[in-house]
């Protein structure tokens, strides 16, 4: 199975209060906005930020990537990510992968609520920058990778279609410069090798 990219978003584009019709935010949580090239929490009211793409839907069989492109060297908790197999708004459901100092981890959002399903251990000298975080989604399979590297792995049924998107965590302390992000990238998956040409003409069949 290779990745078949299905919409990109490089956030190249001037200062907005929001990420742009194309993006989605969700009740009770907080939206993002385009700062210096860079998705920027619009605020941290709420703690917790997520968006979702609101255009091509992929298969069941999908994946989400971005770029953090830099988290501060705060007292905070801090962690971002993508989501797979997303309810649109307003519901909180579906997949997601999420990084922050110390480990990646896997988690599932049922109605707002969040169940981790797997961590590792991930360590970076201060907090992770200039990274790509991506997470497949294929049958019950869930993958979550640093530069297309395997990092975490589960298996969960809850969730089987969706939209893809963006999310990340901002806890007591922290500020809004605390997660920015870039380079968004989302699709589907085609097979990685070609059917034989016979195959394709219907010979022999």
């Amino acid at each position: 199975m290779a990745r078949n990219t299905l919409f990109t978003d490089n956030t190249t584009r001037a200062d907005s209060a929001d990420l742009g019709a194309v993006w989605d935010p969700y009740t009770g949580y907080d939206a993002g906005r385009i700062n210096s090239n860079l998705i920027k929490p619009a605020s941290i009211v709420n703690f917790a930020g997520q968006e979702t793409y609101n255009g091509t839907i992929p298969a069941n069989d999908q994946w989400a990537s971005v770029k953090i492109h830099y988290f501060t060297n705060s007292s905070a908790y801090v962690n971002a990510g993508v989501v797979v197999r997303y309810a649109a708004p307003s519901t909180s459901t579906g997949y997601l992968v999420a990084v922050q100092f110390h480990d990646i981890f896997i988690g599932k959002m049922t109605a707002g609520a969040f169940t981790y399903l797997a961590t590792a251990a991930y360590s970076v000298a201060i907090r992770p920058q200039n990274i790509n975080v991506s997470l497949e989604a294929v049958g019950t399979g869930l993958e979550g990778f640093i530069d297309l590297v395997s990092k975490v792995s589960t298996t969960d049924a809850s969730v089987a279609s969706g939209r893809t998107g963006i999310t990340w965590y901002i806890d007591t302390g922290g500020t809004a410069n605390d997660v920015l992000l870039t380079d968004f990238a989302m699709g589907d998956f085609t097979s990685a090798t070609t059917p034989h040409r016979s195959l394709l003409l219907g010979v022999g069949i």
